[in-house]
């Protein structure tokens, strides 16, 4: 179970880290 736990936290971050990155350093979706 700590590792399914383990496995969400890590996705939920490299999402997180994909929608941020483009918005940062592209200036978003445009």
């Amino acid at each position: 179970m700590r590792f399914a736990f383990y496995f969400m936290a890590e996705y939920a971050n490299v999402v997180l880290i994909c929608m941020l990155t483009p918005a940062l350093f592209l200036g978003g979706y445009d």
